[in-house]
């Protein structure tokens, strides 16, 4: 029999409950994709020399098998779990032509117990064994756009029903899982130099590209309305205001940017949550929304005239991207105050992480409060529909200097190194930390979350050994 351990799993990832989910192949010999589910600890992972990712799991027990109707009969190579771990995205290409994508989303939260005699695997007898929908996503855009590459998925940190995209040809896509026949929203991303909608090319030469996106930090204000993208030669970008159709936000946080808001962001904020002015409720829910004649602009770059930009002649090119929240962390950890002692003005600082290709990773400090929206004069296109409901807009957004001078990021001296472990995760695709980070939140257990970075370190290399252990003043969590 084939090694059916964790080793096996073509790809990996995690929710923020604690729980792993791997995909295999089934082993019975059709190529077929099964899915491992397995609850996992910190303490789980905490063998004794243990430095490599599938040695450690190799001792964490499967509980549930889960098969896809229809089966999963491409091929995998990225993952992404909803943060409940109620769905999970598959990306991957066919088998008849490894240029076209594919894009699933399989419901785990809806599956039902397996019936006896169907499961084929038998590798693992105690897990429990499941039966889960898939459901294709926008099939009629990606089946039809060979040699179109996913570069990245991601849940929306605030929308359990919302996840995005970001493709090979520029564009960010916001999905609605209530409706995965098409995006939601779809930003067409123009840099200086890149084609426009009317095939002009706006200057010669090489120009970067999009290469990944994080969502804005869980702030109270325009962050948390917002989307960093990062192109390859290792820019930042914003993009604000993104609000999914559904979102729900703080009626007061909405209240204030409507009291400060003007122009073009007080008739947004009236467009998207007009509920706003009755003050009914705690919560408002964003309406599907677009503005006649104005979308949003990306601003940027953000890290303008920092090492972190690099010239796009380099062999590294720039290729991930992870932003701490600001909130909901315990004692502070994710984000850093600067000011005087006992002073109500504080500056808050959310942690902005780039990775590159040869492994080189910055850390910067992003100053949540100068977030705020820029607009473009725009015509954006929209689709209604059977109730006359705006079902999917489509924006073209090019790109404008930061809103204010004090908008950009700078070098985050203070807490380089161990921003730099975390990101070391997500750059190198090394999942044995995601259950320490998930389950370390309190102080307490800072310990933990270090030692996981530090493991990442010493493995990688990315880092001296001891590097983390000497500025150990914050923490960025996923």
């Amino acid at each position: 029999m084939p090694d059916l351990g964790w080793n096996n799993v073509a790809v990996i990832t995690g929710d923020e409950t604690g729980r792993l989910f791997g995909v295999a192949r089934s082993g019975n010999g059709d190529g077929h994709y099964l899915i491992w589910v397995a609850d996992v600890s910190a303490e789980t992972l905490q063998a004794p020399g243990a430095q490599d990712a599938n040695t450690s799991l190799n001792g964490v027990p499967i509980t549930q098998v889960v098969t896809a109707a229809p089966v999963i009969d491409f091929d995998v190579t990225a993952a992404a779990a909803s943060a409940d771990g109620h769905q999970l995205l598959l990306v991957g290409s066919t088998r008849q032509d490894i240029n076209v994508p594919v894009l699933a989303l399989v419901d785990l939260y809806g599956s039902q117990p397996a019936s006896a005699g169907s499961s084929n695997n038998s590798s693992h007898p105690a897990a429990k064994q499941r039966l889960a929908s898939l459901l294709h996503v926008h099939q009629g855009l990606y089946a039809e756009r060979p040699g179109l590459r996913i570069l990245q998925v991601a849940w929306h940190p605030s929308s359990s029903r919302h996840f995005a995209t970001l493709t090979s040809d520029n564009r960010w896509r916001l999905y609605n899982t209530n409706n995965l026949a098409e995006a939601e929203q779809t930003y067409a991303l123009h840099l200086p130099g890149t084609q426009t909608s009317l095939g002009i090319h706006r200057s010669s030469g090489p120009t970067p590209r999009f290469t990944a996106f994080a969502f804005g930090p869980l702030a109270a204000g325009w962050a948390s309305l917002s989307v960093m993208l990062l192109t390859s030669d290792g820019g930042v970008y914003l993009l604000c205001p993104v609000a999914p159709f559904g979102l729900r936000m703080s009626a007061s946080v909405l209240q204030r940017l409507f009291n400060s808001a003007e122009g073009t962001a007080h008739a947004w904020l009236l467009a998207a949550f007009l509920s706003i002015l009755a003050h009914e409720s705690e919560a408002v829910s964003a309406r599907p929304h677009m503005l006649e004649t104005a979308a949003p602009a990306l601003q940027g770059p953000l890290n303008q005239d920092t090492d972190s930009v690099k010239p796009h002649t380099t062999n590294s090119l720039a290729c991930t991207l992870a932003v701490s929240n600001t909130s909901g962390n315990i004692n502070g950890l994710g984000s850093l105050s600067l000011g005087n002692q006992g002073s109500m003005e504080q500056a808050v600082f959310s942690v902005l992480v780039t990775g590159f290709s040869n492994g080189t990773v910055y850390a910067h400090a992003l100053e949540v409060g100068q977030v705020i929206p820029v607009w473009l004069d725009a015509t954006p296109q929209c689709a209604y529909d059977q109730t006359g409901e705006i079902a999917a807009v489509r924006y073209e957004v090019e790109v404008v200097p930061t809103a204010s001078a004090d908008a950009g990021v700078s070098p985050c001296q203070c807490c380089c190194t161990t921003a730099c472990c975390v990101a070391a995760c997500m750059v190198c695709k090394w999942y044995s930390c995601i259950p320490m980070l998930h389950a370390s939140r309190g102080a307490s257990n800072l310990p933990h979350v270090l030692a996981s970075c530090l493991l990442i370190c010493m493995v990688k290399k990315h880092q001296p050994a001891d590097a983390c252990l000497h500025r150990p003043c914050i923490v960025a969590y996923y």
